[in-house]
């Protein structure tokens, strides 16, 4: 017999997740793949950026391991990864922005940060990131599920996130949204 045109019920069920995963954060399901970790998603985006000699990134002093080892691995390809010191272990756009200059390609942080539970101005970042033609990844584990967030509309270039959080998924299932004016360039 012919074999079904429709599509398997493993297939189906996974497209529904990438499209609740997309709803959640506010982005559309194609630029969504799940990944094992947040770490597997921010790794996809720092190994596969289009890095020139000359680059620079920005990440902050309060970054848990995660959202730092993946971008300080950039340093071998000769990248300059610069480290924003944070006041009162307050990570503030103005702190971050101080490190930010023509050679900037990217700046990484965390939504909320793992030690202290303060939220980054993920909203303000963006706005002067998109600004300046600067590319924003944020490290979603732990505020996406709790708190608001809307990739497309805020000009997050990707954000990366595990489930085992408050989304109440199991370890080694997370996701990275990727936008599309990054996705292209991605290699």
């Amino acid at each position: 017999s012919m074999a079904r045109a429709d599509k398997p019920e493993w297939l189906a069920a996974a497209e529904g997740v990438r499209t609740q995963v997309a709803q959640l954060i506010g982005g559309k399901a194609r630029h969504v793949a799940f990944t094992k970790n947040t770490t597997e998603g921010l790794n996809i985006v720092a190994q596969g950026y289009p890095w020139q000699p000359g680059d620079n990134l920005v990440i902050d002093d309060q970054e848990h391991p995660v959202n730092t080892v993946p971008w300080l691995h950039l340093r071998q390809r000769g990248v300059e990864v610069r480290v924003a010191r944070t006041e009162e272990r307050r990570v503030t756009v103005d702190s971050i922005w101080s490190q930010v200059d023509a050679h900037t390609r990217l700046i990484a942080v965390s939504y909320v940060q793992y030690s202290t539970g303060v939220r980054a101005d993920i909203q303000a970042l963006a706005e002067r990131c998109r600004a300046q033609g600067i590319d924003l990844v944020v490290d979603g584990i732990q505020g996406v599920g709790l708190l608001p967030i809307e990739v497309e509309k805020w000009g997050i270039s990707a954000l990366a996130c595990g489930a085992y959080k408050a989304l109440h998924g199991p370890l080694g299932l997370g996701f990275v949204y990727v936008s599309p004016a990054l996705l292209a360039r991605l290699q």
